[in-house]
Protein backbone atom coordinates (compact mmCIF):
# COMPACT_ATOMS: atom_id res chain seq x y z
CA UNK A 1 0.00 0.00 0.00
CA UNK A 2 3.05 2.52 0.92
CA UNK A 3 4.76 1.63 -2.35
CA UNK A 4 1.35 2.04 -4.39
CA UNK A 5 0.97 5.52 -2.69
CA UNK A 6 4.51 6.72 -3.43
CA UNK A 7 4.10 5.61 -7.17
CA UNK A 8 1.28 8.10 -7.29
CA UNK A 9 3.22 10.77 -5.97
CA UNK A 10 5.59 10.34 -8.48
CA UNK A 11 2.90 10.11 -11.01
CA UNK A 12 1.94 13.06 -9.86
CA UNK A 13 4.71 14.79 -9.65
CA UNK A 14 6.19 14.23 -12.91
CA UNK A 15 2.84 15.28 -14.28
CA UNK A 16 3.06 18.34 -12.87
CA UNK A 17 6.82 18.76 -14.81
CA UNK A 18 4.79 18.14 -18.28
CA UNK A 19 4.18 20.86 -21.18
CA UNK A 20 0.58 19.66 -21.00
CA UNK A 21 0.63 20.70 -17.00
CA UNK A 22 2.44 24.04 -18.27
CA UNK A 23 0.23 24.60 -21.70
CA UNK A 24 -2.95 23.90 -19.11
CA UNK A 25 -1.87 26.60 -16.86
CA UNK A 26 -0.49 29.06 -19.14
CA UNK A 27 -3.66 29.17 -21.02
CA UNK A 28 -5.77 29.68 -18.22
CA UNK A 29 -3.69 32.48 -17.23
CA UNK A 30 -4.25 33.85 -20.68
CA UNK A 31 -8.22 33.97 -19.96
CA UNK A 32 -7.67 37.17 -17.91
CA UNK A 33 -4.55 38.97 -19.21
CA UNK A 34 -2.94 39.37 -22.81
CA UNK A 35 0.59 38.29 -22.07
CA UNK A 36 2.75 35.94 -20.31
CA UNK A 37 6.01 35.80 -18.97
CA UNK A 38 7.23 32.08 -18.75
CA UNK A 39 10.50 31.52 -16.49
CA UNK A 40 12.34 28.55 -15.74
CA UNK A 41 11.58 28.67 -12.13
CA UNK A 42 11.07 30.86 -9.02
CA UNK A 43 14.80 31.69 -8.43
CA UNK A 44 14.71 33.29 -12.19
CA UNK A 45 12.18 35.48 -11.66
CA UNK A 46 13.65 37.07 -9.07
CA UNK A 47 16.51 38.54 -11.30
CA UNK A 48 14.59 38.85 -14.04
CA UNK A 49 12.15 41.06 -12.26
CA UNK A 50 15.16 42.93 -11.36
CA UNK A 51 15.90 43.16 -14.67
CA UNK A 52 13.28 44.32 -16.29
CA UNK A 53 11.02 45.90 -14.25
CA UNK A 54 11.68 49.34 -16.33
CA UNK A 55 10.32 47.59 -19.77
CA UNK A 56 7.27 47.79 -21.23
CA UNK A 57 6.95 44.33 -22.45
CA UNK A 58 7.20 43.42 -18.88
CA UNK A 59 5.54 46.02 -17.08
CA UNK A 60 2.44 45.01 -19.62
CA UNK A 61 2.86 41.05 -18.77
CA UNK A 62 1.98 38.95 -15.96
CA UNK A 63 4.32 35.78 -15.60
CA UNK A 64 4.56 32.12 -14.63
CA UNK A 65 7.37 29.97 -13.13
CA UNK A 66 8.07 26.73 -15.13
CA UNK A 67 9.21 23.34 -13.23
CA UNK A 68 12.61 24.03 -14.91
CA UNK A 69 14.18 24.12 -19.00
CA UNK A 70 13.30 20.88 -20.16
CA UNK A 71 9.16 21.82 -19.58
CA UNK A 72 9.33 24.90 -20.88
CA UNK A 73 11.32 24.18 -23.57
CA UNK A 74 9.18 21.28 -24.50
CA UNK A 75 5.91 24.09 -24.40
CA UNK A 76 8.14 25.91 -27.21
CA UNK A 77 8.71 23.73 -29.38
CA UNK A 78 4.80 22.18 -29.28
CA UNK A 79 4.04 25.09 -29.85
CA UNK A 80 5.74 25.77 -32.75
CA UNK A 81 5.15 22.49 -33.95
CA UNK A 82 1.09 22.68 -34.19
CA UNK A 83 1.46 26.16 -34.61
CA UNK A 84 -0.41 27.43 -31.86
CA UNK A 85 -1.33 30.91 -32.67
CA UNK A 86 -2.19 31.80 -28.85
CA UNK A 87 0.81 30.88 -27.28
CA UNK A 88 3.12 31.79 -29.88
CA UNK A 89 1.43 35.75 -29.99
CA UNK A 90 0.79 35.74 -26.17
CA UNK A 91 4.12 33.92 -24.47
CA UNK A 92 7.28 34.78 -24.21
CA UNK A 93 10.11 32.29 -22.81
CA UNK A 94 13.27 33.14 -21.19
CA UNK A 95 16.01 30.25 -20.62
CA UNK A 96 19.46 29.23 -19.32
CA UNK A 97 22.03 27.79 -21.57
CA UNK A 98 22.97 25.41 -19.29
CA UNK A 99 25.74 23.13 -20.92
CA UNK A 100 23.44 22.58 -24.09
CA UNK A 101 25.03 22.65 -27.57
CA UNK A 102 21.38 24.37 -29.13
CA UNK A 103 19.79 27.60 -28.12
CA UNK A 104 16.99 29.09 -29.21
CA UNK A 105 16.32 32.48 -30.06
CA UNK A 106 13.23 33.63 -32.13
CA UNK A 107 10.23 36.10 -31.52
CA UNK A 108 8.98 33.97 -28.45
CA UNK A 109 11.87 32.67 -26.69
CA UNK A 110 15.14 33.75 -25.99
CA UNK A 111 18.78 31.60 -24.38
CA UNK A 112 20.83 33.84 -22.64
CA UNK A 113 24.99 33.47 -22.68
CA UNK A 114 25.59 31.95 -19.39
CA UNK A 115 25.20 28.45 -17.88
CA UNK A 116 22.32 30.48 -15.90
CA UNK A 117 21.21 34.05 -14.20
CA UNK A 118 23.67 33.30 -11.27
CA UNK A 119 26.52 33.23 -13.42
CA UNK A 120 25.69 37.18 -14.73
CA UNK A 121 25.29 38.14 -11.15
CA UNK A 122 29.04 37.77 -9.71
CA UNK A 123 30.58 41.22 -11.01
CA UNK A 124 32.70 44.33 -9.96
CA UNK A 125 29.31 46.23 -10.21
CA UNK A 126 27.19 44.24 -7.51
CA UNK A 127 30.54 43.81 -5.04
CA UNK A 128 31.18 47.88 -5.09
CA UNK A 129 27.41 48.36 -4.64
CA UNK A 130 27.30 45.86 -1.35
CA UNK A 131 30.36 47.27 -0.19
CA UNK A 132 28.86 50.78 0.03
CA UNK A 133 25.55 49.53 1.08
CA UNK A 134 26.05 46.39 3.76
CA UNK A 135 29.45 47.30 4.40
CA UNK A 136 29.28 50.64 5.38
CA UNK A 137 32.45 51.81 2.79
CA UNK A 138 31.18 55.44 1.64
CA UNK A 139 33.49 58.11 0.12
CA UNK A 140 35.43 58.18 3.26
CA UNK A 141 36.90 54.57 2.67
CA UNK A 142 37.15 54.71 -1.13
CA UNK A 143 40.98 53.75 -0.45
CA UNK A 144 40.08 50.39 1.47
CA UNK A 145 37.19 49.33 -0.64
CA UNK A 146 38.99 49.87 -3.88
CA UNK A 147 41.63 47.67 -2.39
CA UNK A 148 38.99 45.26 -1.43
CA UNK A 149 37.46 45.30 -5.27
CA UNK A 150 40.87 44.51 -6.36
CA UNK A 151 41.43 41.32 -4.05
CA UNK A 152 37.65 40.41 -5.56
CA UNK A 153 39.18 40.18 -8.65
CA UNK A 154 42.30 38.49 -7.86
CA UNK A 155 40.22 35.59 -5.89
CA UNK A 156 37.53 35.41 -9.11
CA UNK A 157 40.59 35.20 -11.66
CA UNK A 158 41.54 32.08 -9.48
CA UNK A 159 38.60 30.25 -8.74
CA UNK A 160 37.08 31.04 -12.84
CA UNK A 161 40.15 28.80 -13.44
CA UNK A 162 40.29 26.04 -11.07
CA UNK A 163 36.12 25.63 -11.37
CA UNK A 164 36.23 25.66 -15.37
CA UNK A 165 38.58 22.86 -15.06
CA UNK A 166 36.17 21.09 -12.61
CA UNK A 167 33.46 21.75 -14.88
CA UNK A 168 34.89 20.23 -17.91
CA UNK A 169 33.98 16.83 -17.29
CA UNK A 170 30.37 17.49 -15.93
CA UNK A 171 29.98 19.19 -19.53
CA UNK A 172 31.19 16.47 -21.04
CA UNK A 173 29.11 14.00 -19.59
CA UNK A 174 26.17 16.19 -20.05
CA UNK A 175 27.02 15.97 -24.19
CA UNK A 176 28.11 12.69 -24.55
CA UNK A 177 25.42 10.79 -21.69
CA UNK A 178 22.93 13.31 -21.60
CA UNK A 179 22.65 13.35 -18.15
CA UNK A 180 25.50 14.10 -15.46
CA UNK A 181 26.31 14.55 -11.92
CA UNK A 182 27.04 17.65 -10.58
CA UNK A 183 29.19 18.13 -7.54
CA UNK A 184 26.52 19.29 -4.58
CA UNK A 185 28.75 22.53 -3.79
CA UNK A 186 32.35 23.44 -5.00
CA UNK A 187 33.04 24.04 -1.82
CA UNK A 188 33.34 20.48 -1.05
CA UNK A 189 36.35 20.79 -3.77
CA UNK A 190 37.12 23.91 -3.00
CA UNK A 191 38.56 26.77 -0.26
CA UNK A 192 36.98 29.49 -1.17
CA UNK A 193 37.77 32.82 1.45
CA UNK A 194 38.82 36.05 1.06
CA UNK A 195 42.69 36.08 -0.25
CA UNK A 196 42.66 32.54 0.04
CA UNK A 197 40.69 30.40 -3.08
CA UNK A 198 42.83 26.88 -3.89
CA UNK A 199 41.74 23.25 -4.35
CA UNK A 200 41.41 21.31 -1.92
CA UNK A 201 43.93 18.04 -1.06
CA UNK A 202 41.39 15.73 -2.12
CA UNK A 203 39.30 17.80 -4.88
CA UNK A 204 40.48 15.18 -7.60
CA UNK A 205 38.66 12.35 -5.39
CA UNK A 206 35.31 13.90 -6.77
CA UNK A 207 36.25 14.47 -10.28
CA UNK A 208 34.19 12.00 -12.90
CA UNK A 209 36.40 10.00 -14.88
CA UNK A 210 35.78 10.29 -18.74
CA UNK A 211 36.79 7.59 -21.25
CA UNK A 212 39.07 9.44 -24.00
CA UNK A 213 37.19 9.60 -27.47
CA UNK A 214 37.02 11.62 -30.54
CA UNK A 215 34.18 12.96 -29.38
CA UNK A 216 35.24 13.69 -26.26
CA UNK A 217 38.47 15.97 -27.76
CA UNK A 218 35.62 17.42 -29.79
CA UNK A 219 34.00 18.25 -26.82
CA UNK A 220 37.33 19.87 -24.80
CA UNK A 221 37.64 22.15 -27.57
CA UNK A 222 34.29 23.74 -27.64
CA UNK A 223 34.64 23.88 -24.22
CA UNK A 224 37.86 25.56 -23.97
CA UNK A 225 36.38 28.29 -26.24
CA UNK A 226 33.35 28.99 -23.77
CA UNK A 227 33.90 32.03 -21.62
CA UNK A 228 33.28 31.34 -17.59
CA UNK A 229 30.10 32.68 -17.74
CA UNK A 230 29.31 29.42 -19.97
CA UNK A 231 31.58 26.81 -18.77
CA UNK A 232 31.06 27.05 -14.84
CA UNK A 233 27.61 26.07 -13.43
CA UNK A 234 26.05 29.40 -12.18
CA UNK A 235 25.14 28.21 -9.06
CA UNK A 236 29.03 27.52 -8.17
CA UNK A 237 29.89 31.32 -8.74
CA UNK A 238 26.90 32.40 -6.92
CA UNK A 239 28.28 30.11 -4.07
CA UNK A 240 31.87 31.77 -4.75
CA UNK A 241 30.71 35.29 -4.30
CA UNK A 242 28.57 34.26 -0.63
CA UNK A 243 31.22 32.20 0.56
CA UNK A 244 33.88 35.06 -0.44
CA UNK A 245 32.02 38.08 1.56
CA UNK A 246 30.95 35.63 4.39
CA UNK A 247 34.88 35.19 4.79
CA UNK A 248 35.68 38.87 4.02
CA UNK A 249 33.18 39.92 6.98
CA UNK A 250 34.85 37.21 9.24
CA UNK A 251 38.40 39.07 8.35
CA UNK A 252 36.64 42.41 9.40
CA UNK A 253 35.00 41.69 12.48
CA UNK A 254 37.54 38.75 13.76
CA UNK A 255 40.87 40.03 12.92
CA UNK A 256 39.85 44.31 12.04
CA UNK A 257 40.92 44.18 8.61
CA UNK A 258 41.90 47.59 7.33
CA UNK A 259 40.41 48.62 10.84
CA UNK A 260 37.18 48.45 8.95
CA UNK A 261 33.91 48.67 11.49
CA UNK A 262 32.33 45.71 12.10
CA UNK A 263 29.44 44.53 9.67
CA UNK A 264 26.05 43.23 11.19
CA UNK A 265 24.61 42.43 7.64
CA UNK A 266 25.29 38.34 7.39
CA UNK A 267 25.90 38.12 3.52
CA UNK A 268 24.74 34.79 3.80
CA UNK A 269 21.16 36.22 3.70
CA UNK A 270 21.83 37.62 0.70
CA UNK A 271 19.48 36.60 -2.25
CA UNK A 272 20.02 36.63 -6.12
CA UNK A 273 17.41 39.77 -6.12
CA UNK A 274 19.60 41.56 -3.92
CA UNK A 275 22.96 40.82 -6.67
CA UNK A 276 20.49 41.17 -9.25
CA UNK A 277 19.48 44.51 -8.40
CA UNK A 278 23.25 45.95 -8.80
CA UNK A 279 23.72 44.83 -11.91
CA UNK A 280 23.55 45.55 -15.41
CA UNK A 281 21.06 43.38 -17.23
CA UNK A 282 22.88 41.16 -19.88
CA UNK A 283 22.94 42.44 -23.33
CA UNK A 284 21.27 39.77 -24.84
CA UNK A 285 18.41 39.90 -22.96
CA UNK A 286 17.66 43.68 -22.92
CA UNK A 287 18.57 43.16 -27.25
CA UNK A 288 16.04 40.42 -27.49
CA UNK A 289 12.74 40.43 -30.01
CA UNK A 290 10.78 39.12 -27.23
CA UNK A 291 10.83 42.77 -25.58
CA UNK A 292 9.77 43.83 -28.95
CA UNK A 293 6.89 42.02 -30.57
Amino acid sequence: MVDTNLQLLDSLRMAQSTKDSLMQTVLMALSTCQSIIIFEGDTDYQVYDEWLKDTPKYKSSEHICAKGKSQLIELYKHAIEINHIELINCCKFFVDHDYDLISYNDNCITTLNCYSVENYLVNVDAICNILKDEFHLDGRRLVERNLLIEHFLEDLAAFNEMAKELCLPLFLKHNIDGRTRFYSKISDLMVIEYQNVRLKDNASDSVPDVVPSEEVNRLKEEFERLPYERSIRGKYHFEFVKKWLISLREAINNDQLLDIPRISKDPAQMDMRRFASATIAPQELMNSNCLRH
